[in-house]
């Protein structure tokens, strides 16, 4: 069978791994990543000019819009700890796989449930924005 190259987000499947099990996270409406590597300008005597670029950190996060389900809060599906627990709370595992292929194409490791906002409308869906801290991400490529 002929699949499309491109990712579609019908193609895409989000699954979130808490301590309890990986979910299949059905009512996503979007996904958006952020992987930074920090440098900084080198400088030295006698020239204007930066010598060179050298890496000084590293960073990453994710973002999950969705609709809000009455009974399928983040808090309720494990992804976000109650306020008591915060201290404690788990480390995620968020995964992106291509529903095609059945293979990972994002994978976002030692994840922390950072926050949400969302809001409704008169006329429209309730929505919500996840935003997840993240140690280390990998694609399809590997670590």
């Amino acid at each position: 069978m002929s699949y499309s190259q491109t990712v579609q987000g019908a193609r895409a499947c989000l699954k979130i791994t808490t301590p309890n099990g990986e979910k299949t996270v059905a009512w996503a409406t979007g996904v958006s990543y952020n992987e930074n590597h920090e440098h900084v300008p080198i400088y030295v005597i006698d020239s204007l000019a930066a010598k060179e670029y050298a890496p000084v950190g590293y960073s990453a996060s994710m973002s999950v819009q969705a609709f809000r389900i009455p009974g399928m809060s983040p808090k309720s599906q494990g992804f976000q700890e109650k306020l008591q627990n915060i201290l404690t709370e788990p480390e995620l595992k968020i995964v992106i796989y291509d529903r095609n292929l059945d293979t990972p194409l994002l994978v976002a490791e030692r994840v922390k449930f950072l926050g949400r906002s969302g809001g409704v409308s008169a006329r429209g869906e309730w929505t919500e924005s996840w935003e997840f801290g993240v140690i280390q991400m990998w694609d399809e490529s590997g670590k």
